[in-house]
């Protein structure tokens, strides 16, 4: 359960340290290679994942649809979502 919201990785770190049970999103560097001595990665109960709002059901169903209706246009000789074309 969370129990405290925060507003960036400082806020984050100041309420894991006290005890506090904290989602923090958005902050993509965290973690990241230029960021690997963050104060964040070296707490023993945080737990840091890259940002998976993209992971649906329903989007992968999309994704994958898509794909098929590409492959079958390109096939046919008459291709879709075409980047660069004329």
């Amino acid at each position: 359960m969370i129990n405290k919201q925060v507003a960036g990785p400082a806020a984050a770190l100041e309420g894991v340290r006290d005890g506090s049970t904290v989602l923090l999103g958005g902050f993509g560097t965290v973690g990241q290679r230029d960021e690997q001595d963050h104060p964040l990665r070296k707490i023993d109960n945080a737990v840091i994942t890259p940002h998976l709002g993209y992971v649906t059901q329903d989007t992968f169903r999309i994704f994958y649809r898509q794909t098929v209706d590409d492959i079958r246009a390109w096939l046919d000789g008459k291709p879709v979502r075409v980047i660069g074309s004329k």
